[in-house]
C-alpha cells in the first residue's frame, strides 16, 4: 500500500510538471542547461532544414461510450495532417509523424479522464512501447467538471492525453513536452531566484552562467515571458505592461507553440533551439534506430495514404490514377504491429465496364482479399488475389462504393509488402 501511494504521489507531481504548474520537480537531464552551445552542436548533425530525419509512430487510444460514440478516426487523420504541418511546414524540425495503430476503448467513464489517479492507471494499462501513445478524450477533469484542461503529458507513463477541443495546436504542444520542451513562462512569477530575465546577458550570481540558460526553459532564443494566457488578446497581441523581477518590460514572442494563449491558434512556431532539443531527445530514445528515416527502415514506414484502415478515412480512388500502397510493420519490444488492410472509396457517376488492376510494386507482393461494399457497407463482391491481376467488377449502379484490400496469411517476420492499384472505367 505504501509503495502504491508513493507511485500515485510521484505521478501527481509529474503530471503537474507538464500541465498547469510546470513545477519541474523531477526533470529529465538537460545537457544544454547552462550551455546552449551544446544545441548548436546538435543542429550541425542535421544541417538540411527541410529533410525528414525521423518518422515517429503514434498509437491512438480513442475512448467511446458503450455504443461506440466518441472521437473517431476522421479526427485523427485530420490532426495528424495538422501535426505534420506544424512540424514540417511551419517549422522544419526533421520530425514526421504517422499512425501505427488506432485502438477503440469502449469505456464511457474514460471519456472524461481524471487528471490524477485515472490518468496514471489508464495510460499505464493502455500503452504500446516503441510508439508515442496518445489518449483522445472529451474532457480532462482536475477536481470538478468545471475545472478542466485541454491536454497534459504524463512524464512517468510517457503518454499524451488530449481533448478534442484542444485541437489543433494542443497535440503539437504536448508533443513538444514529450520531446523535452518546457514552457517559456516557467517560474515567471517566482521572483529573482527562479524567474528568467528579459536580458539575454544577465548572469546568475556566483555561477556566472547566463540567466536565460539556467532559468525558464533553459533556452536563450525563447524570449522571457509571463503566462501569455493572461496578457494576450484573442488576436495574439501582447497587451501586458509588466516587467520581469529586474524591472525590464517583457517583449515576448506571441506565436510559440509551447506558450499558453486564450486563442490556441496563436501557436505556430518553435525556435531553433527548441528544435534542437527535440532532435536531441529523439536521437537518444531507445527506439530511435527504428525511427530513423533511412532505407533499411522502409519496412517500418507506411505509404502516404495512411491511415486508411477504416471506411470513414478511406482513400479516394479515381479512374486511371495509379496509387502505391504498402503493408508495413513495426517492432515494439513486446510485439510487432502489422498494417494489414486498406480502404478505398470510389464514386461512380455512370454505369460502365469497370476494372481493378493490382500490380507488383518494389518489394514483396502480398496475398490479398479484395471486398467491395455498397454505400451501407454491405459486402457485394469478393475476390482472392495471389498474383498481380486485373479484375472485372460486377455491374455497379451510380453510387458510392468502398473497397477493402486485406492481406491474408501474413508471415510473422517483419518485411515490407506492397502493391499498386488502378481503377479503369469504360
Amino acid at each position: 500500500m505504501r509503495k502504491a501511494l508513493i507511485v500515485i504521489v510521484f505521478t501527481h507531481l509529474l503530471n503537474i510538471l507538464h500541465a498547469q504548474k510546470d513545477l519541474d520537480m523531477f526533470p529529465k537531464p538537460h545537457p544544454w542547461r547552462g550551455n546552449n552551445q551544446f544545441l548548436n552542436y546538435v543542429l550541425k548533425k542535421y544541417p538540411i532544414a527541410d529533410t525528414i530525419y525521423f518518422k515517429i509512430p503514434l498509437t491512438f487510444w480513442i475512448y467511446t461510450d458503450k455504443n461506440g460514440f466518441g472521437p473517431g478516426p476522421v479526427q485523427i487523420k485530420q490532426q495528424i495532417k495538422m501535426l505534420n504541418k506544424f512540424f514540417n511546414q511551419y517549422n522544419h524540425t526533421g520530425l514526421y509523424f504517422y499512425v501505427a495503430k488506432i485502438n477503440f476503448v469502449k469505456n464511457r467513464r474514460h471519456l472524461t479522464m481524471g487528471y490524477f489517479f485515472e490518468n496514471f492507471f489508464t495510460t499505464t494499462k493502455y500503452h504500446i512501447p516503441g510508439t508515442v501513445n496518445i489518449h483522445l478524450v472529451r474532457n480532462i477533469k482536475i477536481f470538478s467538471k468545471n475545472n478542466n484542461i485541454g491536454g497534459t503529458y504524463n512524464s512517468l507513463t510517457q503518454a499524451l492525453i488530449i481533448t478534442t477541443s484542444n485541437f489543433p495546436t494542443g497535440l503539437a504542444h504536448e508533443m513538444g513536452h514529450y520531446f523535452g520542451l518546457l514552457h517559456p513562462h516557467r517560474n515567471w512569477n517566482r521572483g529573482k531566484l527562479f524567474a528568467e530575465s528579459v536580458s539575454r546577458t544577465r548572469t546568475v550570481p556566483l555561477s556566472h552562467k547566463r540567466n536565460c540558460e539556467v532559468r525558464g526553459d533553459y533556452l536563450c532564443d525563447t524570449q522571457a515571458q509571463p503566462d501569455l494566457s493572461l496578457f494576450c488578446d484573442e488576436n495574439c497581441n501582447y497587451i501586458g505592461h509588466i516587467t520581469d523581477p529586474w524591472h525590464q518590460p517583457y517583449h515576448p514572442d506571441t506565436d510559440n507553440i509551447m506558450s499558453y494563449f486564450k486563442n490556441k491558434h496563436c501557436r505556430k512556431h518553435f525556435t531553433r533551439m527548441q528544435i534542437a532539443v527535440m532532435l536531441y531527445n529523439v536521437t537518444i530514445n531507445q527506439y530511435a534506430k527504428f525511427w530513423r528515416n533511412i532505407p533499411q527502415n522502409n519496412k517500418f514506414f507506411p505509404d502516404k495514404y495512411e491511415p486508411d484502415n477504416y471506411p470513414q478515412i478511406a482513400t479516394l480512388l479515381l479512374p486511371e490514377q495509379e496509387q502505391y500502397h504498402n503493408f508495413n510493420c513495426l517492432p515494439t519490444g513486446k510485439e510487432t504491429l502489422f498494417d494489414t488492410q486498406d480502404f478505398f472509396k470510389i464514386n461512380f457517376v455512370k454505369k460502365g465496364l469497370t476494372f481493378i488492376k493490382i500490380s507488383k510494386a518494389k518489394n514483396l507482393f502480398p496475398q490479398l482479399k479484395l471486398t467491395i461494399y455498397d454505400n451501407f457497407l454491405v459486402p457485394i463482391f469478393t475476390r482472392y488475389i495471389t498474383d498481380p491481376t486485373i479484375i472485372k467488377l460486377p455491374d455497379l449502379e451510380p453510387n458510392i462504393y468502398y473497397i477493402k484490400i486485406q492481406q491474408i496469411n501474413r508471415p510473422k517476420t517483419c518485411n515490407l509488402y506492397d502493391y499498386k492499384i488502378k481503377l479503369t472505367v469504360y
